[in-house]
């Protein structure tokens, strides 16, 4: 039997040490997204405030929390060994197939077919969360590289973010 825990909740990066502390052995997958992407969807919702989106009011604050978390990340995957396969969000996109077999190899499981009808399944679970309007469409290419049309708003933050756009 496969045993498989997805979180996509993104501020769960920052609790990587206790993830390796609680799952030694676990197999994990980062989904990257151009970071440009990441700060100006983030800003633009609206989250409930909290400790963690306190620090999304402005879109500068948001970029500082993006880096906060993703130099933390960095520094423990480094610091701990952790096994990661990094997958960007672009390529899934692009090459959907490709890459989720690269993931699913990752984690020691097989491709299949209904893996491509994710969209459906979605559909019956009725998923709650931020994007849960957007996992029930079939796979779309609008998301990628959003920024560019928003590309005066996050140039002033080009610098900072580029470490992590690799």
């Amino acid at each position: 039997p496969y045993r498989v825990l997805v979180d996509i909740y993104p501020f769960n990066t920052r609790l990587v040490a206790w993830m390796k502390e609680l799952f030694p052995q676990a197999k994990l997958i980062l989904m990257a997204r151009h970071p440009c992407d990441v700060c100006l969807s983030a800003y633009m919702q609206t989250f409930e405030i909290n400790t963690l989106t306190a620090g999304m009011l402005t879109l500068e604050d948001t970029v500082q929390t993006y880096i906060e978390l993703m130099s933390l990340w960095n520094d423990a995957v480094k610091a701990l060994s952790l096994d990661v396969l990094t997958v960007r969000y672009e390529d899934i996109v692009s090459d959907f197939q490709p890459e989720v077999t690269r993931v699913l190899n990752h984690i020691g499981v097989e491709w299949d077919a209904n893996v491509s009808r994710f969209n459906q399944t979605a559909r019956l679970d009725q998923p709650k969360t931020a994007s849960d309007h957007q996992v029930i469409k079939p796979l779309y290419d609008h998301a990628s590289y959003r920024w560019k049309q928003c590309r005066s708003m996050i140039e002033p933050d080009f610098d900072s973010l580029a470490p992590f756009v690799e």
